[in-house]
């Protein structure tokens, strides 16, 4: 058995996660990359921070410690979801599923799956770390921190909801397929 490896050689390096989590930006039905999803993932908090900055938006210390410890421990469930559906791909790919378009879905919705709970979990780090800041701040860098802590923040709700959304769409579609009989793997 061989294990894989990310590449780069620090064991802490995230750049791996990070480009499994943008390979995901892809039409479903054509699997073309979605200018769409950067524009609203991405673009959207880019436009929040700007508009933090530029309003003068500031976190009181006790605000940012509220939000530090809220994504903290979201971060912590996020790994822990992350675990578990590593858990179940390693589970289901060693039952030796029969090679197919099904198994094949299966595989790609797990590996997309793990890779944006592994990437939501990073920027909900990112986002306590800027917030953290935020928290003991004042003047410019406070007005920083707390653009950087809402943009990460904003980015990361939205990453979620991509990630509900595939989800339900995936369990629509096995549930489809169970109802008219289709087998699924």
């Amino acid at each position: 058995m061989s294990l894989v490896r990310p590449r780069g050689d620090a064991k802490i390096d995230p750049t791996e996660m990070v480009r499994a989590h943008y390979r995901t930006y892809v039409d479903a039905r054509t699997d073309k990359v979605r200018w769409q999803d950067h524009a609203l993932i991405t673009g959207i908090p880019v436009l929040a921070a700007v508009a933090c900055f530029a309003g003068n938006v500031l976190f009181t210390s006790t605000v940012s410690v509220g939000l530090f410890t809220a994504l903290g421990l979201l971060a912590a469930v996020l790994l822990g979801i992350m675990l578990q559906i590593a858990k179940m791909a390693i589970s289901w790919a060693g039952s030796n599923p029969a090679q197919g378009v099904n198994t094949s879905f299966r595989a790609r919705y797990f590996e997309e799956l793990t890779a944006n709970s592994a990437y939501a979990s990073l920027v909900s780090i990112a986002s306590a770390a800027g917030f953290v800041l935020a928290s003991e701040s004042s003047g410019f860098m406070l007005r920083v921190a707390s653009a950087i802590g809402i943009a990460l923040a904003l980015h990361m709700v939205l990453v979620l909801l991509m990630v509900l959304k595939r989800v339900f769409a995936y369990t629509k579609a096995r549930l489809i397929d169970a109802e008219v009989g289709m087998k699924s793997t």
